[in-house]
């Protein structure tokens, strides 16, 4: 009697040692897509005052980790006047390929996020959009298809980070990401004829991770 009792205890320490087994695994298959989770959604426009250069700028509408309130200007409603985060990057253009309607430009360069607790921007001024203390500077390359029939265009960027400060956001203390760091923006928009604005644009931040800091 008391060997089958044994028996049943082991059987089900082999049972339960499975059962966490599976769920270690489950929960390392989750953690694999922490890449592709939108942690940042943005609002932008395009200026290109020649072939040979561009700006991409605009502001953080979607901040995952924390509300809307918390990144817009109090008593508000969120634009790119009362966002506490903005972002600006310049670009150079490395070459472009024509295919038809479509066209292909690869560019590279640099984008940096900005905090501005009095925010003031304005999309007819794009410097203002650069405006506050520049949280995190990130080396960039990009590529944009444009549709030339249509005007419409997307754009993907690969991104790494080469310096993050910390800066205060909703009463707390936070980094986005940390030098090193690599993440992606996809953006899709629309040509503008004539400009200024070159074109608008909205999109997403994949794998920039938004980290509390102690104080």
């Amino acid at each position: 009697m008391r060997s089958t009792r044994g028996l049943w205890e082991l059987l089900l320490l082999v049972a339960l040692v499975g059962a966490a087994a599976v769920v270690g695994g489950s929960a390392s298959a989750r953690d694999n897509d922490a890449p592709n989770t939108i942690t940042a959604e943005l609002i932008g426009q395009v200026l290109n005052p020649s072939p040979a250069v561009g700006a991409q700028y605009g502001y953080v509408s979607f901040l995952k980790g924390v509300g809307t309130s918390a990144i817009t200007a109090p008593g508000a409603a969120l634009s790119e006047q009362s966002a506490l985060l903005t972002f600006y990057s310049h670009t150079n253009t490395d070459r472009v390929i024509n295919n038809g309607p479509m066209r292909v430009i690869d560019r590279s360069g640099e984008v940096t996020f900005y905090m501005n607790s009095t925010p003031a921007g304005n999309f007819g001024q794009p410097e203002t959009l650069r405006q506050g203390a520049a949280v995190m500077v990130a080396a960039l390359r990009h590529q944009v298809i444009v549709n030339t029939a249509t005007g419409a265009f997307t754009a993907h960027f690969d991104c790494t980070v080469a310096r993050s400060d910390s800066f205060d956001l909703g009463g707390a203390r936070y980094q986005l990401g940390k030098p090193g760091d690599r993440f992606e923006i996809t953006v899709q928009g629309h040509l503008n004829t004539p400009a200024p604005p070159s074109g608008y644009m909205a999109g997403f931040v994949t794998g920039l991770e938004l980290q509390q800091m102690g104080r």
